[in-house]
């Protein structure tokens, strides 16, 4: 896939603490919609409700489409059809040209921002004003917004404060937000009251009655269709609703969704042109009805503009809208832009974590997350599919169509990626002697616990985990639960050391687990048929701290002991693969064989290598592995860069 996004995103996050507050305060508003959607105890029926509506409404779109506009009529109203965004620009210029307009208002439209409305009305000489608080800050810095619902969330009062320093006249210093939204309102209402012509977008069209329904907060809309005799109102053919009792579902679900409130504001509907006016209706299509014909993808006409998707989106949320190549961001704007136009917008298939959140979230069930992954497997249709990713893909599919060849890899697994230590001790050879990596991997991943296995893992009755790490812990309840009557951790250090987080241990100990601690094996002995029987153990005290800064354990002399056992796991770490030290001349390692690398970015001993993981600290959490190697490959791309 591209990685255009991922290069927009990288310049987002280099203002980190903007970064922070963009990703903090949505995730805010979507914690608002978590509290609001409780209190509401059919939520979710509300939910399931609105899919069914929608999907009634998009597969009878024609009846709905056209019974609205008999309605519409009826009251009074001039209704248009626009068949894509030419089409929908040509009528307003001609509505508006036809009564020598100059000034026109508008409040927010994402139709308008979709058919490019705006600038195609200035280049005519029109003159065209946001009355949308948030629309108006992005219009006056010649900016796009960022969000459906909060079209300037990326942007901090301190910036507004500058623009309206300069734009009207503000307070040099002031960035209260009750004072800038006051000289907002005070600069926009000269221009409602001189406003020639007024237009509305719609968040919903009612098919009975013919009546436009329009959702804000700061009854911009309301203003601005109060003065001018001249009106319009657009909306995509998808906003349709069958009746009131249906708008109903909608309302309820919409600003608990969008901002977590219990309603908007301001509902407004309008129904008739204002006395000796007009009032114009412009319906559009703008490849809305494509989709029909796509069942995979149809859903997508059921969303509501809410915005909850983004809200949610770990990639959203941490990326910021202009990091998206189409004009809506966020999950719904990924599958927006396939369905308009595949070959221009399939970059952004990749800002997607595939985390499903934004389904979970969707008020009307937009299957969002499952139609990304649909539009991915359609990129090598597209001839847009990574050559690499296409070769791995298939050498997987080849692997895993042969499951003798997928457990051989599985078996050869741990010895690619870092061999396990064992404790060079007498017996360590015996059958019964197991690494932690290869019990877990042949319990977890390759059944070999079943007795039809072709390599059976014998667990036994009474077992010893050597090592006290989280993979102990693990190895030992695992061990338990495949049979085992009594499992020891056998670790050199005390209670009070083991490296295994507090919670794994103390659900181990609750499990029945016996720790042996300040003991250590120092010999594993074998019955007659060759299998573990027992070990023998040495008791030990802490001493002096070593160079590490833990207390050195020492053996206590005369102390040793058996332990009846028949299964050993030996969980003492990994070291990193000798392959690439013993082939790779030049390259530095440490006594334990881990490549030694310079500061945070991975910088190795050889001229253009960087390294990081395991392969430098030794075995660690994926999570430490996956950073380590994004610093890494940023260090390699500004080597490169630099040649």
């Amino acid at each position: 896939m591209s990685t255009r996004h991922s290069k927009a995103a990288e310049k987002f996050l280099q203002d980190s603490k903007m970064a922070a507050w963009h990703n903090e305060t949505l995730w805010m508003v979507r914690a608002k919609r978590d509290k609001m959607s409780k209190e509401v105890p059919e939520w979710e029926e509300l939910r399931n409700k609105a899919c069914e509506l929608k999907l009634y409404s998009n597969s009878h779109l024609e009846e709905l489409l056209l019974e609205f506009e008999k309605n519409a009529t009826a009251n009074g109203a001039i209704v248009h059809w626009a068949k894509d965004a030419d089409e929908y620009c040509a009528i307003v210029y001609e509505i508006l040209n036809e009564h020598n307009v100059r000034h026109f208002i508008k409040s927010k439209s994402m139709l308008a921002e979709e058919c490019g409305l705006n600038p195609f009305l200035m280049e005519r000489g029109i003159d065209v004003v946001e009355s949308d608080l948030g629309e108006r800050i992005l219009q006056l810095m010649h900016l796009e917004p960022s969000h459906i619902v909060l079209p300037a969330i990326h942007i901090k009062r301190e910036q507004v404060g500058e623009l309206f320093e300069k734009e009207m006249g503000t307070e040099k210093g002031n960035f209260d937000p009750t004072y800038l939204t006051h000289a907002a309102r005070k600069n926009l209402r000269h221009l409602f009251l001189n406003a020639e012509a007024a237009m509305t977008g719609a968040n919903f069209a009612v098919a009975s009655t013919g009546d436009i329904v329009v959702c804000t907060n700061e009854g911009n809309a309301d203003m601005g269709t109060s003065c001018p005799t001249l009106n319009i109102a657009a909306f995509g053919m998808e906003k349709i609703v069958p009746d009131m009792e249906a708008l109903g579902v909608f309302t309820r679900l919409l600003a608990r969704s969008a901002t977590g409130q219990p309603i908007t504001t301001y509902t407004s509907q309008y129904r008739n042109p204002r006395e000796g006016g007009e009032y114009h209706i412009i319906i559009v299509d703008n490849g809305r009805s494509a989709l029909l014909a796509h069942p995979d993808h149809i859903k997508t006409l059921n969303c509501i503009r809410c915005g909850a998707c983004m809200n949610t989106c770990p990639v959203y949320r941490r990326s910021g809208g202009y990091s998206y190549t189409y004009f809506i961001p966020g999950p719904i704007g990924i599958n927006l832009g396939m369905a308009h136009d595949p070959e221009k917008y399939y970059d952004n298939l990749s800002a997607c974590s595939l985390c499903m959140s934004c389904s979970d979230v969707c008020p009307a069930k937009v299957d969002l997350a499952e139609q990304i992954y649909k539009w991915r497997q359609d990129l090598d249709g597209l001839g847009k599919a990574n050559t690499g990713k296409k070769i791995m893909s298939g050498g997987m599919k080849f692997l895993m169509e042969r499951p003798a060849l997928f457990n051989a890899a599985l078996w050869a697994a741990p010895v690619i990626n870092g061999l396990p230590r064992f404790m060079n001790i007498p017996g360590e050879s015996l059958k019964g002697v197991y690494s932690a990596n290869e019990f877990l991997t042949r319990s977890n991943l390759m059944k070999a616990y079943l007795p039809t296995s072709k390599t059976p893992i014998r667990t036994g009755k009474k077992v010893a985990v050597v090592g006290g790490g989280n993979v102990a812990m693990d190895a030992a309840r695992s061990a338990l639960r495949l049979g085992a009557e009594t499992v020891y951790i056998v670790y050199r250090r005390g209670m009070a050391e083991l490296p295994a987080r507090k919670e794994e241990v103390e659900h181990a100990e609750e499990e029945g687990i016996i720790f042996k601690t300040l003991c250590n094996p120092v010999e594993i002995h074998a019955n007659d048929e060759g299998f573990v029987k027992s070990i023998t153990c040495i008791e030990m005290e802490l001493g002096e701290p070593d160079a590490s800064g833990r207390r050195r354990p020492i053996e206590k002399k005369g102390s040793e002991f058996e332990l009846d056992v028949d299964t050993v796991i030996m969980s003492l770490g990994t070291s990193p693969n000798p392959l690439i030290r013993s082939t790779t001349p030049g390259l530095e390692t440490n006594k334990h064989g881990c490549i030694v690398t310079e500061g945070d970015e991975g910088k190795t001993s050889r001229e253009g290598v960087y390294a990081g993981g395991d392969a430098v600290t030794g075995a660690a959490t994926v999570i430490k592995a996956m950073g380590a190697g994004k610093a890494a490959a940023k260090a390699m791309d500004e080597y490169i860069q630099n040649q």
